[in-house]
């Protein structure tokens, strides 16, 4: 794929995870989102602005720190990690 896939000049405002709705993983797993940081400490855009937790099993608790792109892809690259792709409930 040629070209930027990713961020505020590509991706529509519409298609942006917020941090008031809720989410869960393709595959159906829960998400706790903390926050969206567009930009790293050198002022430039980052690929994976939305940070989250993926609860995978709730007892005993198992989870896992995670990035998503600004549309909630798990992956920018399209190299089979859709499962982990956000979808709003």
């Amino acid at each position: 794929m040629s070209g930027k896939c990713w961020g505020l000049d590509v991706i529509p405002e519409e298609k942006h995870i917020k941090l008031d709705k809720q989410y869960r993983t393709r595959d159906g797993k829960r998400v706790v989102l903390h926050e969206i940081t567009l930009y790293n400490s050198a002022l430039r855009e980052v690929t994976y602005p939305v940070k989250g937790t993926i609860i995978h099993r709730e007892k005993p608790l198992k989870q896992e720190y995670f990035i998503w792109s600004l549309d909630g892809r798990a992956d920018v690259t399209f190299s089979g990690r859709e499962n982990l792709d956000l979808v709003e409930i």
